[in-house]
């Protein structure tokens, strides 16, 4: 078991921030890569310029959500499927 931090914020280690997660669910509340053409966790834009919402869980494909026209249609059905598949432990895009 490891700790994680609630809101990503390593220096933020107030108790009600922290909580134990196994490396799976420790490594599910990360914000993502930082260099990316799209700028939500889970979105990627495709050579035709639509927008591909994908889950992934350890650098793999966990689930494939769709292809969107836009950007925000993307990240919020990434959230709704995130947040099924993962509970607490989701990085959403959009607060609830």
């Amino acid at each position: 078991m490891q700790i994680d931090h609630i809101d990503g914020d390593v220096a933020n280690n107030s108790p009600h921030n922290l909580r134990l997660a196994d490396n799976g669910q420790n490594q599910t509340n990360t914000r993502g890569q930082t260099k990316r053409r799209c700028k939500y966790k889970g979105v990627t834009v495709s050579k035709s310029g639509r927008y591909i919402a994908q889950c992934k869980q350890k650098g793999k494909i966990n689930k494939y959500i769709g292809i969107f026209d836009t950007e925000d249609e993307a990240a919020k059905a990434y959230d709704r499927v995130a947040l099924a598949e993962f509970g607490q432990f989701a990085f959403l895009n959009f607060t609830a």
